[in-house]
């Protein structure tokens, strides 16, 4: 009896088990620095390239880069962060002496803007942007 149950017990776990996808080779040339995050839609990157762009990249869960929703974020920036939640998606980096969020409520479709510019000043040295998403927060 405990050979049949223990039986049934390793069928039924490899049955309903998650398996994992292949390895994928991307399309992204030499990321200088990359954040990544994942929600229930796809796998979101936010890179800095070798040229210093900004670069958002879609992918979804087996890999496959959604070239409509990959697009520059801006043309010169540093410290790529990428935060959010299953129906928002925030880009943060520097660009010049100021840390810009841009934001996303379609999943990486269309970037939005409204979020003012933080300025940093050679008092304040920037040294690196670190971002995490609280839902409920305001400011």
């Amino acid at each position: 009896m405990k050979k049949l149950f223990l039986l049934i017990l390793i069928l039924a776990s490899n049955l309903f088990g998650q398996g994992w996808n292949q390895i994928v080779t991307t399309d992204i040339n030499e990321p200088h620095k990359t954040d990544i995050f994942t929600n229930s839609s796809a796998i979101h990157i936010l890179i800095l390239n070798n040229a210093g762009n900004i670069v958002y990249y879609n992918f979804n869960s087996e890999g496959i880069v959604c070239t409509t929703k990959t697009c520059t974020l801006e043309t010169s920036g540093s410290f790529p962060n990428i935060v959010g939640t299953n129906d928002k998606i925030f880009a943060i980096y520097k660009t010049g002496n100021n840390i810009r969020v841009k934001y996303s409520t379609d999943n990486g479709d269309s970037w939005l803007t409204s979020i003012d510019d933080i300025q940093t000043t050679p008092d304040k040295d920037c040294n690196g942007v670190y971002a995490v998403y609280q839902e409920g927060l305001s400011g």
